[in-house]
Parts: structure tokens; sequence; C-alpha cells
């Protein structure tokens, strides 16, 4: 979900929190949006994109500390790691 640590949604949660994945234990080091994130995926350790509810598709060049919307980010294709 995001560099280092991955995103839980519990049952009928609108917003995940976040597990680091060498401690296990909680993390909020992330700086989203107030919406809600329906999905994430980084191809790397600063790059990144979330669906969010109400937003649509958000980018991230910052590992997460910063989002643009889609549009605003400087390109009209999205690529996702595979």
């Amino acid at each position: 979900a995001a560099p280092g640590a991955i995103a839980v949604w519990e049952y009928r949660s609108e917003k995940p929190f976040f597990i680091d994945l060498e401690t296990g234990q909680p993390t909020g080091v992330f700086n989203l949006p107030p919406l809600p994130p329906r999905a994430m995926q980084f191809t790397d350790m600063r790059s990144g994109v979330a669906i969010f509810n109400g937003m649509g598709v958000a980018v991230t060049t910052d590992g997460g500390n910063t989002w643009k919307p889609a549009q605003d980010a400087g390109s009209d294709r999205i690529a996702v790691g595979a």
C-alpha cells in the first residue's frame, strides 16, 4: 500500500490505518487527504497513486507526504505497477 507499510481497513471503516512492515506496529507517517482512500499502490519508495472517495485519483512523488489530484500532476496518463 505504501512504502514500508500496509493499509488496513476495519469492517465498515471509511479510513484505513497503516501497519509498519518491519515492526508490525501501527504507524501514522502518511499525510493523506481527509477523504478516505479506497485503494493505494506504490511503484517505489516515493511514487504512488491512490483512489479517494469524492476526489478521484491522486498521486505522490514524495512517499505519501503530499498528494495531488492526478490531473494536476503534469501527465494525462498514470502507470500503476504490475
